[in-house]
């Protein structure tokens, strides 16, 4: 499929027309400007040429992360997605965990989701994350305190075996399925996960 200018201009004004009459809210009618952002964003993963050139490199996989850390309950919840460019899922999970503060189930998602890529063969991994603390701390190996340690400690030590990996801000819109999940496995704790073909489906409690 080809996107020209004119055609995606056309279904951009269109779409922004049909919000408009239908008087939605403004969160709704941002998340439809994103959503369309990014469905042109995902078809241009397709190009080898696109990710090498604006991404840093070529790309095994691209994998979502995501998690929270219910206020009322105190329980929290992670998720991640794992797809290659050309937009094939080859894994997904979400997990109940014990997290002291709101980003940890996050960084425990990019860890458990990166270890599960290396298992796999995969060693160059794109992370989308909505938290700018966790991509500076991905990308520059720095510390923006103790919380950043472990998942720090665990991506230098998946480097000595040759993986690479860099994270990228993206708006929270891009992971909210993610979170919808995290925010599930919070009420049901367990560990559940999808691989893709010949790997199997784990519902482990």
């Amino acid at each position: 499929m080809q996107l020209g200018a004119e055609s995606v201009q056309h279904w951009l004004s269109n779409l922004l027309l049909r919000y408009k009459k239908l008087e939605q809210d403004m969160m709704d009618y941002q998340q439809a400007v994103f959503t369309f952002i990014w469905t042109i964003w995902t078809h241009k993963l397709s190009s080898p040429f696109f990710v090498s050139q604006s991404m840093g490199g070529h790309w095994d996989l691209i994998i979502k992360i995501s998690g929270t850390k219910e206020r009322r309950s105190g329980r929290s919840g992670l998720a991640y997605e794992a797809i290659t460019p050309q937009g094939l899922t080859i894994f997904k999970g979400g997990a109940s965990c014990a997290a002291a503060i709101a980003v940890e189930p996050t960084q425990e998602a990019l860890v458990e989701a990166a270890l599960i890529a290396k298992t796999f063969g995969f060693v160059r991994i794109l992370f989308l994350s909505s938290r700018k603390g966790i991509v500076k701390a991905c990308n520059l190996k720095c510390l923006n305190g103790r919380k950043d340690s472990t998942m720090v400690a665990d991506i230098v030590a998946l480097q000595q075996q040759n993986f690479v990996c860099k994270a990228v801000f993206v708006p929270r819109v891009i992971r909210s399925p993610l979170y919808r999940l995290a925010s599930l496995a919070t009420r049901n704790p367990g560990h559940h996960n999808w691989v893709h073909q010949t790997k199997h489906c784990s519902n482990d409690d």
